[in-house]
């Protein structure tokens, strides 16, 4: 059987095989295992989440383009509601196959609008978000402590890139 942290950084480094635009700014990476039954194995899960501009582009056009090297997006799996709030899914090839018998994974991309991202948030909440990090001194990172819904600026999106096992 693999180590979570083995196929981890595998699917980090499908990733980086990612043609990213250099116009997205990356805002987090995340590693972990997914929760699922008691019993049944957690299967790890990598993701990069990057803040996008919208402006003069058809951001969901350019994320399935961006896809297609890596396999077929799933239909089935897939949602475009327009051009800066879609979802795709597609199956992607392990690159330490023979090491951790894995053959596949699956690559999530999502793009949501900043407006969906910001639904539960206001600007008088995240100015009292920004007060007390002020505060505490916890400024730092990209976002500078704040919460993306606070920090995405106007005019860009949230995409992000998941790897999971099949």
């Amino acid at each position: 059987m693999f180590a979570p942290s083995e196929t981890q950084e595998d699917m980090d480094e499908q990733l980086d095989k990612l043609a990213i635009p250099e116009d997205f700014i990356e805002v987090e990476r995340t590693k972990g295992e997914i929760q699922t039954t008691m019993n049944a194995p957690e299967p790890a899960y990598v993701t990069r989440t990057f803040a996008a501009p919208v402006k003069d582009r058809d951001l969901c056009v350019e994320l399935a383009e961006m896809s297609r090297p890596f396999g077929q997006i799933e239909k089935d799996y897939s949602t475009v509601v327009n051009e800066r709030h879609c979802s795709y899914r597609l199956q992607i090839e392990a690159g330490w196959s023979e090491v951790l018998s894995v053959w596949s994974y699956r690559l999530r991309i999502q793009a949501t609008p900043r407006e969906e991202v910001r639904r539960f948030v206001n600007d008088a909440s995240c100015h009292a978000e920004w007060q007390e990090i002020e505060a505490s001194g916890r400024v730092g990172g990209v976002t500078g402590g704040r919460s993306i819904p606070c920090w995405l600026p106007e005019g860009h999106a949230l995409v992000k890139f998941t790897v999971t096992h099949e």
